[in-house]
Parts: C-alpha cells; sequence; structure tokens
C-alpha cells in the first residue's frame, strides 16, 4: 500500500484542513491570547489592590498608634504639672508658715528625684536606640 501512495503525485498548490497561512494563525491564536493578557491584567490589578490595603492598614494602624501616643503625653503633661502645681503650693505654703527648712529639703527630695528621672529616662532611651 505504500508503493502505491508514493506512486500518487502530490498537487503543490491543494491545500488541506491542517495548512494554516500566518493570518489563519493569528485570527486562531487571539482568543487565546487575550484570555492570556486578560488574566494578566487581572492579576496585576489584583496584585495593586493587595498592595493599596496593605499600605491603607498601615497607615491605619501608625495612626491609631499616634492617637494613642498623643492622648498618652497629654495625660503625662497633665500629671506633670499637677504635680509640680501641688508642690510648689506645698513649697510656698512651708515659707509663709516659716518652716523654711522643712521647704528646702522638700525642693532637694524633688531636684534629686526629678534628676534620676530624666537621667534614666535618658539612659533608657541610648540603650533602646543602640539595640535597634
Amino acid at each position: 500500500m505504500s508503493s502505491e501512495l508514493q506512486k500518487i503525485p502530490k498537487d503543490e498548490t491543494a491545500t488541506t484542513g491542517d495548512d494554516f497561512d500566518l493570518t489563519g494563525l493569528i485570527k486562531t491564536a487571539e482568543p487565546l491570547i487575550k484570555i492570556l493578557t486578560d488574566s494578566d491584567r487581572e492579576k496585576q490589578k489584583r496584585a495593586v489592590e493587595l498592595d493599596n490595603e496593605k499600605h491603607r492598614r498601615v497607615l491605619e494602624y501608625e495612626n491609631n498608634r499616634l492617637q494613642i501616643t498623643g492622648r498618652q503625653n497629654l495625660i503625662a503633661i497633665i500629671g506633670l504639672f499637677a504635680s509640680i502645681g501641688l508642690i510648689l503650693i506645698t513649697t510656698i505654703i512651708l515659707f509663709i508658715s516659716n518652716r523654711d527648712s522643712s521647704a528646702i529639703e522638700l525642693i532637694k527630695i524633688i531636684v534629686i528625684a526629678a534628676g534620676s528621672f530624666f537621667g534614666g529616662y535618658g539612659i533608657g532611651m541610648r540603650k533602646s536606640k543602640s539595640d535597634k
């Protein structure tokens, strides 16, 4: 049977159903290319959306953290001024009642305590910055 097939001349100009020209291939591949590019665009769009969501959450967290820190600082400042006011009033009362030595001892204790507080705070801040 193979010898019979060899005897039949092939027509060079005839096309069979399996042959495609370049435009036919492009037309056939267009839907596939469109699907691939659309899926790539969707993936990129989704990645951008996720990135934007991540940045929004980070900014929201930082904003909440700043609000909390601001409230804590306000409370600390109010407490500091209230303490200074009470100490000042007590010292004035001691000076008015001629108990100068008690007032001076109170001032010494407060200066030593404040120096210790600020010194410890400075050392702690230096250590925390060097640890990072």
